[in-house]
């Protein structure tokens, strides 16, 4: 007992010497007999800075953090990496191209699931103010803009009473008969805010596709469909004319067996091919909470 006794006594006497020991700070450099050396990144790190205002890298090179401000959000202000995640229920390996910065590669919705799939999610990994959100679509030679979408914002909490699920509003409906290929979308507050502040806050920008020309986007001679590849050859209509000139849709064994003179003109389509290239999200700057805590 006595013994154990002795043992406690040392381990509390000796054991603030041990913890001094531990937490004594870094020197912060090197002194040699004719210089003070500083340039590893233990040395740096031993120099007081505010928080998180410095970037250390492991080769000892320091820099200031910089924030800038008016940036595209899918990128880490620190280093141009995409910190985005995006999801959908179609084609999610080439979920990502949207946020890549690379205006030539694309997502394209899986042309066999249902419309109600063809949804993409940008969650930009923190809350920010943002001013404006740009939709780009691939370039004509490439593919097709939607025909039909909105796209959506939240700034990620939850809704009381919905299963904890994020309230999304909307931002912009777009009907684009026209095929335009860019849009841009000013953000405003949806929440009460300060008088000073533009912009929304966001986490998770939405685009939902509401409709599509599907396997019909354009016609072509019989020939073009010919050379199109199977994935672009659209659908084949037929029809029945009339005496009077009218025609009435029908289908393939049903043309073949009409008279002649009853077989009405063979139509040819182009599939379309619905290709969202870009989405960028603009922000008065970064979270500098989130950076410096």
């Amino acid at each position: 007992m006595k013994q154990l006794l002795t043992k406690i006594f040392i381990f509390f006497l000796l054991g603030p010497l041990y913890a001094q020991e531990e937490e004594e700070p870094l020197p912060g450099f090197e002194l040699l007999s004719d210089r003070v050396l500083v340039e590893t990144f233990d040395h740096w790190w031993g120099w007081d800075a505010p928080t998180r205002a410095r970037l250390i890298q492991a080769d000892g090179t320091v820099t200031p953090r910089l924030l800038r401000s008016h940036v595209n959000a899918v990128f880490s202000a620190e280093n141009d990496s995409v910190v985005a995640r995006v999801t959908t229920p179609t084609n999610f390996q080439d979920a990502e191209l949207v946020v890549d910065g690379d205006d030539r590669t694309y997502w394209e919705p899986d042309p066999n699931t249902d419309l109600d799939s063809w949804t993409i999610d940008i969650d930009l990994g923190r809350t920010l103010i943002t001013e404006r959100i740009v939709v780009r679509f691939a370039a004509e030679s490439e593919g097709a803009p939607f025909l039909k979408f909105r796209v959506l914002t939240t700034d990620g909490l939850a809704a009381f009473g919905r299963n904890n699920q994020a309230i999304f509003s909307r931002i912009g409906l777009i009907d684009n008969l026209s095929g335009q290929r860019e849009f841009a979308f000013d953000l405003v507050p949806q929440r009460k805010v300060d008088e000073d502040i533009e912009g929304a806050i966001v986490q998770t920008v939405r685009i939902d596709v509401l409709d599509t020309h599907g396997r019909r986007a354009a016609e072509v001679s019989a020939d073009e469909s010919q050379l199109l590849s199977a994935a672009d050859r659209g659908a084949i209509d037929y029809f029945l004319q009339t005496t009077r000139g009218r025609e009435i849709a029908v289908s393939k064994a049903t043309y073949a067996d009409l008279p002649a003179e009853e077989q009405g003109p063979v139509r040819y389509y182009r599939r379309e091919r619905p290709r969202l290239a870009e989405v960028e999200v603009f922000t008065i700057g970064e979270n500098i909470i989130s950076i410096t805590q």
